[in-house]
């Protein structure tokens, strides 16, 4: 919620200029990495995702402007790594 001009750029493309953000002509195709790491439970590690984002949010006083990102998961380029690796954030006991 409420991003910056780099994070807008990162997940859209674009340029920044004077500090000022230019959506780009043509969308662009953002590949990341990513870990999702919870304080508690389960953590996600995916080498490479295909990330889309679309403003959702309220131009209002009290309303905040909210990027929904999905990230589909993608066959890594390395034949050595797998789509996705699922482990414990902190293992249980006697693991």
């Amino acid at each position: 919620m409420n991003p910056d001009l780099n994070t807008l750029k990162r997940l859209f493309g674009g340029e920044i200029a004077t500090n000022i953000w230019a959506y780009p002509d043509v969308a662009a195709n953002v590949e990341e990495s990513l870990i999702i790491l919870p304080r508690k439970g389960l953590k996600f590690q995916v080498p490479r995702a295909k990330i889309k984002a679309k403003f959702n949010g309220e131009f209002s006083k009290k309303g905040l402007l909210l990027l929904e990102v999905t990230a589909t998961v993608m066959k890594p380029n390395t034949s050595s790594l797998k789509k996705l690796y699922v482990g414990y954030v902190n293992p249980p006991a006697g693991s």
